[in-house]
């Protein structure tokens, strides 16, 4: 074998016949150097591949993150404003029950006045004289 090993092809590699052993372990070792840089060559390409994509997944777990964080914000200024809000109505209620209360009492005391005062009109008259 005279020729670099790089420019042995794997045809030769794969169809060589011939009984001198020296050549047949000379093409083992080709065929296995071959083997291990096409295994390195692979390992790196999914190793970059690898890598490449799990930074994408940190880089879009951090995204979400930041959304949930957001949406959780948001979500407490909602609850903020809905116990607020329910407390103003608590009072507001409060409020129109108390006015709608003495609105009851002034018509109760206007209906004593008003019952009274017939009372008063229907009685007989007594002159003084």
């Amino acid at each position: 074998m005279t020729q670099p090993w790089e420019r042995i092809t794997d045809d030769e590699l794969l169809n060589y016949d011939r009984p001198n052993t020296a050549e047949i372990a000379q093409y083992d070792r080709i065929m296995t150097h071959k083997l291990r840089s096409t295994i390195m060559l692979l390992n790196q390409g999914l190793s970059s591949a690898l890598a490449q994509t799990n930074q994408r997944i940190h880089d879009e777990s951090e995204k979400i993150i930041r959304s949930n964080l957001e949406i959780a914000k948001s979500q407490e200024r909602l609850q903020r404003w809905s116990v607020i809000l329910s407390i103003v109505i608590a009072v507001a209620t409060s409020a129109y029950v108390w006015v709608t209360y003495l609105s009851v009492a002034a018509a109760r005391e206007a209906n004593t006045i008003q019952r009274e005062m017939l009372t008063f009109q229907r009685a007989p008259k007594v002159l003084v004289h």
